[in-house]
């Protein structure tokens, strides 16, 4: 389950940069895969409070930007999704390298922009997102 999680999260980046859409169904996967995940044992019920804590906290702050207009819907689903897998453990790992990687893709917009005197400046998130899920996810419990 662990490995559909992270083919189905690369899937939404490329996805998300292809077309800026993330879709609810592939949302809907990825949390299915996390609810058989732990129906086959794979976590005990006290952290997956911590593990749906975490995750509301994330839709809420995604929420956020969204309505701001700093992130797309399906940005802030996929966000909350990967928290909800990637759990307490490896949290601050998964922000730290989606921050990074999203600063970096910044970087390359503005340039972008810049070369090409475009007006608007798109992000696809979901790339950051996946990167951060790929490089936590070999560290959390789902794995070891």
């Amino acid at each position: 389950m662990v490995y559909a999680f992270a083919f189905l999260t690369v899937f939404a980046g490329i996805r998300d940069w292809q077309t800026h859409l993330i879709s609810n169904n592939l949302c809907i996967l990825i949390l299915f895969f996390f609810m058989i995940a732990v129906g086959n044992g794979g976590s005990q019920v006290d952290h997956i409070v911590e593990h749906l804590m975490l995750a509301t906290m994330a839709l809420s702050l995604g929420f956020i930007f969204f309505i701001v207009k700093w992130w797309g819907g399906g940005d802030a689903k996929l966000f909350a999704l990967a928290v909800l897998w990637i759990g307490p453990e490896q949290l601050f790992t998964f922000l730290v390298t989606t921050a990074l990687i999203l600063l970096l893709a910044t970087l390359f917009a503005i340039l972008k922009k810049m070369v090409t005197k475009k007006e608007s400046l798109a992000l696809p998130f979901g790339i950051p997102i996946a990167c951060g899920v790929l490089y936590a996810l070999p560290q959390t419990h789902w794995i070891q």
